[in-house]
């Protein structure tokens, strides 16, 4: 199995515990990746998540398994 696959199947386990709204860090520290790319995912529209007035965004907990189980993730990131 793929490291980058192994590691959305890990975070997809590890979401259970999770509250349903997250954190664009939260988010990043699950994924092992940068908080730039998931602003940028936001941003692209790849991974829907919720303005918080001008505050950064939440990220729902579905969304985010939606992003991890479609075609979003690129291998590279």
């Amino acid at each position: 199995m793929p490291i980058a696959r192994y590691a959305r199947r890990e975070a997809l386990v590890t979401l259970r515990d999770q509250p349903k709204l997250l954190e664009v860090w939260q988010v990043a520290e699950l994924l092992g990746v940068h908080e730039r790319t998931v602003r940028r995912w936001l941003s692209s529209g790849q991974l829907a998540g919720l303005e918080k007035g001008g505050k950064g965004y939440l990220i729902p907990k579905l969304a985010l398994v939606d992003f991890l189980c479609g075609e979003g993730v690129h291998e590279d990131e």
